[in-house]
Parts: structure tokens; C-alpha cells; sequence
């Protein structure tokens, strides 16, 4: 071999290690780790999937699992880009049962991150089923009158109407009115002596 091609095939070696040494330092990587999620169904899960997209870059891992989490090392990412990452953990029949997003990365030249990607479940949630307290029925306290006169009973409200408001027991309707409402009963004797009590109810 004579000498110019010696030196031409050392000019060739070096410029390609030099091309691979760029490379590698436009390059990174990431450690992406899926921690279980905290439901009933999650013993349902059979793969996680995640996908990475950016610039020049659009793939997707599936995920080991890692005593009670999945992860996956993603290689030769694109430094100093932006780069989304979106999970999902599905069934055995492949229907998506939660999925994420992680916050936007930007790796730097040779850097290998640690990422986290928390995943919510897709199932809607249980509808609210607690109702407020409703008055049916209002009686009147222990009405004592030491001269045994006969009483009457006088109910009253600022707002709603009563089914019998000269009843010592009757019911309470607010009708339209909402917020706080005041219902007073006033009892009197045969004598025009009276006594009254007064209570609140927030109308919801």
C-alpha cells in the first residue's frame, strides 16, 4: 500500500470519528419512568406504552415493568429540542385505561435525564351523590302554660308558606326563595299572653 492511500484512508477514519463525536454530542437520552397508578383497575393493566415526539424524532417504547412501575430508557434523543411524551396503560384487550402527558423537555448535548410520566384514568368519575338535608316536618317545643289556658299557634316566615301555619305540628315549604330564610312560632294564650321562638334555614 503506498503512502498516499495510507493517507487517505487516515484522513477518511478521522473524519468519520469526528462525525460520530459530533453526533454524539447533539445527541441525549432520557430514563422514562411510569409509576403505577393508584386505582382499582390498575391490577388490570397488561403494557404501557409511551410515545416520544419532537423534532426528527416520533417513536414509541413499550415499558418494562419494575417492581410496581414500567420503564424505559429512550436513546439518541435530539439535544437542545423540545420533546413530548405521552403514556398509556392499557388492557389485555388493548383498551387505553389511563394516559398522561409529561411536562415539555429540552435535554441538553450528552445528557441522560430521569423523567417521571404520571398517568390519570380515562373512566368518568362516580357522580356526586350526596343531597343536602330536607326539613319534611315542623313540631312546636314544649309549649307549657301554668294556668292551663288554651293555646293558639302562630307560624310565620319570610318567605314559602305553611300547610297549616295555627297547628302546633305542621310542614314548611320555601317555595322559590333560596338562601338564608327565618320561620318564627308564636304561641298565645286565651289571655293575649304570648311567647315566641325564631330559627334560621339556609335554603339551598
Amino acid at each position: 500500500m503506498d503512502e498516499g492511500t495510507q493517507t487517505l484512508r487516515r484522513l477518511t477514519t478521522s473524519i468519520l470519528i469526528a462525525a460520530a463525536l459530533a453526533c454524539g454530542r447533539n445527541e441525549a437520552g432520557a430514563r422514562l419512568r411510569v409509576p403505577a397508578p393508584r386505582s382499582e383497575v390498575a391490577g388490570s393493566i397488561a403494557q404501557v406504552r409511551v410515545r416520544v415526539t419532537g423534532a426528527g424524532v416520533d417513536r414509541e417504547h413499550a415499558l418494562s415493568p419494575q417492581s410496581g412501575e414500567w420503564e424505559a430508557f429512550f436513546g439518541d434523543l435530539p439535544a437542545a429540542e423540545e420533546l413530548l411524551f405521552h403514556g398509556e396503560a392499557l388492557d389485555a384487550e388493548g383498551a387505553t385505561l389511563f394516559a398522561g402527558d409529561a411536562d415539555p423537555v429540552i435535554l441538553s448535548p450528552g445528557e441522560s435525564a430521569n423523567l417521571r410520566l404520571t398517568l390519570a384514568s380515562l373512566a368518568p368519575a362516580a357522580p356526586f351523590a350526596d343531597h343536602a338535608p330536607r326539613i319534611d316536618f315542623l313540631t312546636a317545643p314544649d309549649v307549657i302554660d301554668d294556668a292551663g289556658d288554651a293555646l293558639t299557634y302562630a307560624w310565620t316566615a319570610t318567605a314559602g308558606a305553611f300547610a297549616d301555619p295555627a297547628a302546633p305540628a305542621t310542614s314548611w315549604s320555601p317555595g322559590a326563595a333560596t338562601g338564608p330564610q327565618q320561620l318564627t312560632l308564636r304561641v298565645t294564650d286565651s289571655h293575649g299572653a304570648a311567647d315566641s321562638v325564631s330559627f334560621a334555614i339556609d335554603v339551598r
